[in-house]
């Protein structure tokens, strides 16, 4: 189905198999771009067409297509439908008016034709039975106003007047705008015209509000707003302030002023309203004073001070009496009390009476009694005339001396302790010869002594002396323990001894049950010196002992022998060494030599020498013996672990070399034997036929024209039979060679 502003929409109808199918081969929208304020009829189509079998389709028969039109622009014309198909056929169509009013420039609507399919006259349905066709117009060209009237502005003040004074409003406040635009409202704009709920003081605010439309442009109007709903804010304050423990004010801080201080923050206060300062210059409880102010709103506050006391009279002062009195002599030998009697008629008097309490002693002594009213002002008078003697008399032990030993025990070096006693009083005085008599301590743990005076006036002191005394003035007892460990067979130690003494003490007791000295130097003859001490400090020494101590080590020298770090060829090594001991205290005891071998190989000789206090010294020497070189077996023997092949009872010459270092060896006994043994052929070993076959003797013989050792070797009968001939000289080395006979 196609869509233009000429075009049409082309729907088929489908005939199939099973069902009949709305088909829309060309598209199911049109976009069109229409003049504002023309009409324009939009043509669409629709056909049916059969697919699938021939003998399974719907005709002859009828299908009926119903047509429905929507949208804003959409008119009366066009074809309403239905439409009847009776058969395949084509040609049916409609057309559909779309109207573009005068005022919708640039304006896009959308419109549509809905085509719905029922079921065919012999019972065939559709799927799907419908199809929406759509049209996209958009309004292009000029459009012209039609409105010539603004538009129209208005409001409401509630309340309509201000509240409070000088144009304030006290109250919440509410501004409603109305803006009116009959003719043509979508083209109404408003600037401000913001309605307004003030429920908070400011001040003066002007709130604006302006229109504009296709009918031209009203306003601004303005509308002004100030509100002041809070009170004014006043302050008293007193000066000075009142006495700080009492609350009132007296004598100390003389009449209080209260002045005030006022201020709003939004109309203010009017010049000279705040009130002015008012002074309490009079003796009396309970006092007050307040006053207001109004700011320019109208608004009200007052403030004030309550619960002024004022007292600026002192309290009256007499004196009663003293208690206890004094006995016949004048004196009292306890604390005395003065009393004095209190009035006051304002602030009242904080105690009745008044007392003080003489308690030291001394004659002719007086008191000062002080009254205090509420107000915390006061009246002082001096009274009294009292002798007191309350102090027992004094005694006073000393020690000397005053201080024991570092041990806390009075010893030998500090002698016996005595204590003295001294005694005094300022008032009776003590009786001649009645101070204690002075006490010296002998031997003993935790002594004490102690004693007491009366003045003449009776009063008895407390009990003086000294405790805990310890005195010990006898050294303690020392004996010789021993010595560990004990020398050895020959008297000599070769480690550190230890001498140790027996401590003993009948009164402090030793510090230690034992005490030791450690000698460690080489000497002979050593002693050294025991000390005990008893827990008083005294002490006690004895020399002991009879040590011999050699702790060194013996040096040892050399005699013979391989040299250290050499190498030997086998029989050239030096006959093995000897060693001597050598020791300058204890004395050499012994030395030997082991490790000694003169066979092939790496070897190390120790030295070990004693002396007499059983000290150990070693010394090692390293060498080395190097193998004899064989060179052989010469031809016609094959080396390399061939097997030479020979025919059984033939004679074989075994031809070798042997030196020693440079040297070439000749003399037969450097060979120690030759000899062989049967071995199994199997061992994957190569093959091989001597060359030639040597007859003759079977004796080892050093022939000196060929300058080689030549044993000729009788192989046994036996075919088929391995061998392995072995060569061995003096210093191990070997040769080995296999043969097979044949």
């Amino acid at each position: 189905m196609v869509l233009g502003m000429t075009g049409a929409f082309a729907d088929q109808i489908v005939a199939d198999a099973d069902a009949l199918i709305l088909d829309s081969p060309h598209g199911n929208s049109q976009t069109a771009s229409q003049a504002v304020g023309t009409t324009h009829a939009y043509d669409f189509s629709a056909a049916i067409r059969e697919t699938g079998n021939a003998g399974d389709n719907v005709f002859p028969g009828t299908v009926a297509v119903s047509i429905a039109k929507s949208g804003d622009w959409v008119g009366s014309g066009g074809t309403p439908g239905p439409w009847i198909f009776t058969g395949y056929e084509s040609g049916q169509a409609g057309t559909i008016d779309i109207t573009v009013p005068s005022d919708a420039c640039d304006v896009t609507k959308t419109m549509s034709v809905t085509l719905t399919a029922g079921t065919s006259s012999n019972g065939k349905s559709l799927s799907p039975n419908s199809r929406v066709l759509t049209y996209v117009i958009t309004g292009t060209g000029t459009c012209a106003p039609s409105d010539s009237t603004a538009p129209v502005i208005s409001y409401v003040l509630t309340p309509a007047a201000p509240d409070g004074d000088n144009g304030w409003y006290r109250s919440d406040v509410s501004l409603t705008w109305t803006v009116t635009e009959n003719e043509s409202p979508a083209s109404l704009v408003k600037t401000g015209c913001v309605n307004q709920s003030i429920m908070r003081d400011q001040d003066s605010t002007t709130y604006p509000c302006a229109a504009t439309s296709d009918g031209g442009s009203a306003g601004p109007v303005s509308v002004s707003v100030k509100r002041d709903a809070t009170a004014p804010t006043i302050n008293a304050s007193l000066s000075p302030p009142a006495d700080a423990g009492t609350g009132w004010y007296n004598i100390a801080t003389g009449y209080p002023t209260a002045s005030f201080t006022c201020s709003d923050d939004t109309s203010g206060i009017p010049t000279g309203t705040c009130p002015g300062a008012h002074t309490f210059n009079s003796d009396e409880a309970n006092q007050s004073f307040s006053a207001n102010v109004a700011d320019a709103a109208g608004n009200t506050a007052s403030a004030g001070v309550s619960d002024m006391d004022v007292d600026l009279t002192a309290p009256e002062i007499s004196f009663v009496g003293a208690a206890p009195a004094p006995n016949g002599a004048g004196w009292n030998n306890t604390d005395v009390v003065l009393t004095w009697a209190c009035a006051d008629t304002t602030s009242g008097v904080v105690d009745a009476t008044v007392q003080e309490t003489i308690d030291t002693d001394g004659s002719s002594q007086t008191a000062t009694g002080t009254c205090h009213d509420h107000a915390g002002n006061s009246n002082s008078l001096e009274s009294g005339d009292v002798d007191r003697d309350t102090v027992d008399p004094t005694i006073i032990a000393g020690l000397a001396p005053s201080d024991p030993a570092a041990t806390g025990w009075y010893n030998a070096a500090t002698g016996a302790p005595t204590v003295s006693f001294s005694c005094d009083d300022d008032r009776s005085g003590i009786p001649a010869g009645t101070c204690p008599a002075s006490h010296t301590f002998g031997n003993g743990e935790n002594q004490s002594f102690s004693a007491s005076v009366s003045d003449a006036a009776g009063n008895e002191s407390d009990s003086a002396g000294v405790s805990n005394v310890d005195v010990d003035l006898t050294a303690p007892g020392i004996t010789f323990s021993g010595a560990s460990p004990a020398p050895n067979g020959a008297g000599w130690n070769n480690s550190d001894v230890t001498l140790t003494w027996a401590c003993t003490d009948g009164t402090s007791g030793p510090v230690q049950a034992t005490v030791t000295q450690t000698i460690s130097t080489d000497g002979t003859d050593q002693s050294a010196t025991g000390t005990c001490f008893d827990n008083a400090g005294n002490s006690a020494s004895l020399v002991s002992g009879d040590v011999d101590l050699d702790k060194t080590a013996p040096t040892l020298s050399w005699s013979g022998g391989p040299a250290g770090g050499a190498t030997y060829v086998f029989g050239s090594v030096p006959t093995a060494p000897t060693c001597e001991a050598h020791d300058g205290l204890s004395g050499p005891k012994d030395c030997a030599v082991s490790g000694y071998s003169a066979a092939v190989g790496s070897h190390t000789m120790t030295a070990t020498a004693h002396d007499h206090a059983g000290n150990t010294h070693t010394e090692s020497r390293s060498y080395t013996v190097d193998a004899w070189t064989l060179r052989g077996f010469y031809q016609p023997v094959d080396m390399n672990g061939v097997y030479n092949v020979v025919k059984g009872g033939s004679t074989v010459p075994l031809k070798f070399e042997v030196f020693a270092g440079l040297s070439e060896l000749t003399n037969t006994s450097a060979i120690d034997s030759l000899g062989t043994m049967k071995v199994s052929c199997v061992g994957g070993l190569e093959e091989d036929a001597i060359e030639t076959v040597a007859t003759g003797g079977t004796s080892l013989r050093y022939d000196g024209t060929g300058g080689q050792f030549i044993y000729n070797w009788q192989t046994p009968k036996p075919t088929g039979v391995c061998y392995r001939v072995t060569m061995t000289t003096d210093d191990a080395s070997t040769l080995v060679a296999f043969f097979k006979t044949r």
